[in-house]
C-alpha cells in the first residue's frame, strides 16, 4: 500500500476465464469455478495450479457441505452436482 492508502505493486495471483464462484478448503486451497470453461480449477495457497474438475459449460457456483464438509455441491445451468473430496472445506 502506498502512503496515500492506494493499492500499489499489484500483480495477478491467478487468472481464471469467466470466474463465478470461489471457495477455500481447510488446507488453504482455492476452488474457483470458470463459468464458460465449465470447470472448477483448484489452486494451492501460493497460486500454483493443482487440478481441475471438468463439468461442462455454465458452472455457476460451489459450496462445501455434507458430513465433515467433504462434499462439494456444484450448481450449473443443467443442475446440481456433488462429489466427495479428501480435504474438508471451510464454510461461512
Amino acid at each position: 500500500m502506498s502512503s496515500s492508502g492506494d493499492v500499489s505493486n499489484r500483480r495477478d495471483f491467478i487468472k481464471v476465464a469467466s470466474p463465478d464462484g470461489i471457495k477455500v478448503d481447510c488446507a488453504g486451497n482455492l476452488y474457483v469455478s470458470s463459468h464458460n470453461k465449465g470447470v472448477i480449477n483448484i489452486y494451492s495457497p501460493t497460486g500454483k495450479f493443482i487440478d481441475k474438475i471438468v463439468l461442462g459449460q455454465n458452472v455457476t457456483n460451489l459450496a462445501f457441505g455434507g458430513k465433515n464438509n467433504k462434499t462439494i455441491l456444484i450448481t450449473t445451468a443443467k443442475g446440481l452436482f456433488s462429489m466427495q473430496v479428501n480435504i474438508a472445506g471451510l464454510t461461512n
